[in-house]
């Protein structure tokens, strides 16, 4: 066989394909061989089979863990819909940590500065409700070494701190400096 060839996972008791989709996702290399062979909707459409927002967040970030899973979802071009699908059906909680990964991840944020765009990253952070969380996602964008990187090469230093000046929350503010200073 040439090619990796998927079906939706049957909706079986929910340990038994909770199971399936853990080993799926843990095992080194399947991530990546199932997105490279554009099969990433199967992941989706097993995660969808669960019902519970916090499973299907807890299985992405186990899976944004693998570096070669995370590279394969930027190399082929599958971020946005990885976001997309992160922000719309997993847990607010969960989804916050997703994006702490993906900050995390090497080139994810050079990608995201190309594609939606400064602006467009920053807006993602905003929507985080809780001040506290807010605060500190948007610094741990900010410290990033492709955020920095961007920054220096585009001359825009200022950013830092018209990024703690926007941010009208207090809470949310002195998080973003807290964190910021314990680079």
């Amino acid at each position: 066989m040439t090619g990796v060839q998927t079906c939706a996972l049957p909706i079986y008791d929910d340990p038994v394909r909770r199971s399936l989709l853990r080993k799926i996702v843990r095992t080194p290399g399947s991530v990546a061989t199932l997105i490279e062979k554009g099969q990433i909707d199967f992941i989706f459409d097993a995660l969808m089979a669960d019902k519970d927002k916090k499973f299907r967040g807890e299985m992405l970030l186990a899976m944004l863990a693998a570096p070669d899973a995370t590279a394969a979802v930027v190399e082929h071009g599958k971020l946005a819909q990885l976001l997309k699908f992160a922000k719309d059906h997993s847990d607010a909680a969960v989804h916050k940590n997703i994006l702490e990964q993906l900050f995390r991840s090497r080139n994810v944020v050079k990608k995201l500065l190309e594609d939606p765009g400064f602006d467009a990253l920053i807006e993602m952070v905003s929507e985080e409700p809780d001040p506290r969380s807010r605060g500190s996602l948007l610094a741990n964008l900010m410290i990033s070494n492709d955020m920095v990187n961007y920054v220096t090469a585009n001359g825009k230093s200022d950013l830092f701190v018209t990024l703690a000046k926007a941010e009208t929350d207090l809470v949310a503010r002195r998080a973003y400096l807290d964190r910021l200073f314990q680079r």
